[in-house]
């Protein structure tokens, strides 16, 4: 498994069913005007985090080693996560084959 890339770009027909599943497992209605908001059904049990309006570099290292740490403890080493976004590219990846989070100090 260690040669595999960590990254995959999805394309269909994974893309369209990976979509389709998380329309029907969390009435995922996206939207850019507040009125709509949330745009989905969060699953109980989940974690939610208050992310700051002010928004830098560091703070974004900071989230995605924190991130990447928690993604990797829930999923198994063998397990594919999915990266989506609905405006951009999609990907599933294998948190454990990406680099070691950074202790907690």
């Amino acid at each position: 498994m260690s040669d595999q890339p960590a990254w995959w770009e999805i394309e269909e027909p994974e893309y369209s069913q990976v979509w389709d599943d998380v329309n029907l497992a969390f009435d995922f209605k996206p939207s850019m005007s507040p009125s709509d908001w949330p745009g989905f059904r969060e699953p109980v049990p989940s974690v939610t985090y208050a992310l700051s309006t002010e928004w830098d570099a560091a703070s974004s290292e900071e989230f995605l080693a924190l991130m990447k740490g928690h993604i990797r403890t829930c999923a198994r080493p063998d397990e594919w996560v999915y990266g989506l976004d609905y405006h951009h590219t999609c990907c599933r990846y294998n948190p454990h084959l990406l680099e070691e989070p950074e202790p907690d100090e």
